[in-house]
């Protein structure tokens, strides 16, 4: 048995956090020993409940006042959500009222006190904000653009295999003679919608395949004849337009969330660990 601070941790506690902790731990530690797995569950489901059990405590301890109107309201709301005061005394009785509203407290309590947390976090400077972007820069970096075409053989289960492949390589030789791109779209591809041209579009958003080919090639080029999954392809590139680091004004506010965010958690983390140097655990 578990106790923090001489107050018993339900063992029902423990196992709830061990069985939704289980599947992660399982994730990170693949392929381990068993008993590996089972242990670092157990320490991560003991770690969580020790702290829980400090926060509700601590709660406890502070009493924070929370006015019966904020309880009726959280309670009514409750009972609307869940089909309204008939259907509510038709299961539970005035004792569970109770304690239903008494949980209601405890959590609007917790509330309080995270958000005293949060509280003691000074604002971010924009010093520290311009500090961030400086150094992760690649974060918000834009993606490169590609403006090409393509030409397409389509292969499927029953297609001649051998005369797309023919097709193809006429369509490059029509190129290589210096015949228009779009002209040889609708003479051979097998899809001629807009001549082929595929407009702009960022890294990252075609087939692999295409855009490894498109790396490849300078603005006006296009490529041999390649294989992908729905058959046979030519691309040409366009135009390219390199992706550019976002300037610092338009990701300022996004990057103040962010290191509010981090701040707040560390304050957290850091409220806790002082909880948990004071306290007395003890398992019998």
């Amino acid at each position: 048995m578990l106790y923090v601070n001489k107050q018993l941790v339900p063992q029902s506690a423990l196992d709830e956090h061990y069985h939704r902790l289980r599947l992660e731990v399982e994730k990170e530690l693949d392929g381990k020993p068993e008993e590996l797995i089972h242990l670092t569950t157990l320490e991560h489901a003991k770690n969580y409940v020790i702290e829980e059990a400090l926060l509700d405590q601590e709660v406890n301890r502070i009493q924070a006042h929370i006015s019966s109107k904020e309880v009726t309201e959280a309670f009514q709301q409750m009972l609307d959500m869940n089909g309204g005061e008939d259907a509510f005394k038709k299961h539970y009785s005035k004792a569970d009222e109770a304690k239903i509203k008494a949980e209601i407290i405890h959590q609007k309590r917790k509330e309080m006190l995270l958000a005293s947390i949060d509280a003691t976090v000074p604002e971010t400077s924009d010093d520290a904000m311009l500090a961030y972007y400086e150094a992760n820069k690649d974060k918000y970096m834009e993606p490169d653009f590609y403006h090409a075409s393509y030409i397409v053989k389509i292969v499927l289960p029953d297609t001649d295999r051998a005369a797309a492949e023919k097709g193809i390589r006429e369509a490059h030789r029509r190129l290589a003679s210096g015949e228009d791109f779009a002209s040889v779209v609708l003479a051979c591809s097998d899809n001629k919608e807009h001549d082929g041209d595929m407009g702009w579009f960022p890294k990252g958003a075609a087939l692999p395949m295409f855009e490894d080919t498109l790396d490849a090639l300078k603005p006006g080029e296009f490529s041999e004849p390649f294989v992908f999954t729905l058959g046979w392809s030519i691309v040409k590139l366009h135009e390219l337009r390199k992706g550019q680091v976002i300037k610092f004004e338009l990701v300022k506010e996004d990057i103040r969330s962010l290191l509010a965010e981090d701040a707040k958690d560390a304050a957290f983390r850091q409220f806790v660990e002082d909880l948990k140097a004071t306290a007395s655990v003890e398992t019998k």
